[in-house]
């Protein structure tokens, strides 16, 4: 719906929008992860980026369904890994080393691997619990792409310029992939559609371009609802890092300076977050 209005916008989708951004104000503020920022244009040209290197690689088929595993902290780079994958029409998998996710990092890899068509695995191997000699272990046939430097820079190993190609597929191709917590037998991978995803963001209530921010693990789909409602219509994405993820005092402190004015979290999370909370009056959806 468009806010106040009651009329329903058109599902269009999320890459699409957030090009839109990209091309109209590439210098605004896109997203604030672990004290790193990143304006429109450098989170496009990184995504664009890591893109090219994946694609580079051969074997990938745009809407075939093919997944991108981001075996990664969460990070700005988990961002640019999710843009990447839907540029090239595939479907992004984070698949978190930890510490918060349950099960060696290893073994959760190779569980995402059996259930999915994976095109390569994104990781940092300067990570120890993502080193390029475990992670081969775990995807011994599938291609990998070690990012390296420091957080906050584009993809690591830069070459010649150009870019990646920019896939059309339909909207019925898959978007994403989460893995579900396994609680009621060995987890399993569930897929969502790209227009699954337009949907989401088009029947979103909140006021577009502000700052939002998400409490919220990329692992899970819900971090999404105001991840993208911000990358799409202009507005500035506040999240935690891996660092910062499990105290709620450092989440809650991210707020204030960027005047976030939507939030997006678990209801129990709320609860955490309000012993330390230093105001200002948010809105809270979801």
């Amino acid at each position: 719906m468009k806010p106040g209005t009651g009329e329903r916008r058109a599902a269009v989708d999320v890459l699409e929008l957030f090009e839109q951004q990209v091309r109209t104000a590439p210098e605004r503020t896109a997203l604030a992860i672990g004290g790193h920022t990143f304006t429109y244009g450098q989170l496009h040209s990184a995504s664009d980026e890591l893109a090219r290197r994946i694609a580079d690689g051969g074997g990938v088929g745009p809407g075939s369904g093919q997944v991108v595993a981001l075996h990664l902290r969460q990070s700005a780079r988990t961002v640019v890994g999710m843009l990447a994958a839907l540029r090239l029409g595939l479907a992004w998998y984070v698949v978190e080393p930890g510490p918060h996710a349950t099960g060696p990092a290893a073994e959760r890899l190779r569980a995402a691997l059996a259930d999915t068509d994976c095109a390569a695995v994104v990781f940092d191997g300067t990570d120890p619990a993502t080193a390029p000699e475990a992670v081969a272990a775990a995807a011994p046939r599938t291609r990998r792409i070690d990012l390296s430097g420091p957080d906050g820079t584009a993809v690591s190993r830069a070459t010649a310029a150009g870019s990646a190609p920019r896939a059309r597929v339909p909207g019925s191709a898959p978007a994403y992939v989460i893995g579900t917590a396994g609680s009621t037998g060995a987890p399993k991978a569930v897929v969502v559609g790209r227009d699954a995803l337009a949907q989401l963001m088009a029947v979103r209530p909140e006021e577009p371009g502000v700052t939002t921010f998400s409490p919220c693990r990329l692992a899970w789909d819900g971090s999404l609802l105001l991840l993208f409602h911000a990358l799409c219509t202009g507005g500035t994405a506040v999240l935690p890092d891996a660092r910062e993820l499990p105290d709620a005092a450092r989440s809650a402190a991210l707020v204030p300076p960027w005047q976030a004015r939507q939030i997006a979290a678990p209801p129990s999370f709320y609860r955490l977050l309000l012993p330390p909370w230093p105001g200002p009056t948010a809105t809270c959806a979801g």
